[in-house]
């Protein structure tokens, strides 16, 4: 999550000068999990910054959604909350 706020950071600095209207980042997971019909499913945070507001999105299989939801729900939050304070 260090890494990830950092980076957003880091983007949002260089465009100090000319802010983009909104920003939008992908990062795509290195794991592949297989979901319930068979297809490969590698995890995506996306994330989009409007106004000083930020939007995350977490997309994962339905084997994740079984046994870690509730972990990757606060990770969702506290990114969300660290984001905002930046």
């Amino acid at each position: 999550m260090d890494n990830l706020c950092e980076i957003i950071k880091n983007d949002l600095s260089k465009n100090a000068a000319n802010a983009p209207t909104e920003t939008n980042w992908y990062f795509y997971g290195s794991a592949v999990t297989q979901d319930a019909i068979g297809d490969n499913i590698r995890p995506t945070i996306m994330v989009r910054e409007r106004s000083d507001e930020f939007i995350t999105n977490i997309n994962i299989s339905d084997h994740d959604f079984a046994v870690n939801i509730d972990a990757i729900l606060l990770f969702k939050a506290d990114f969300e909350k660290r984001l905002a304070s930046h």
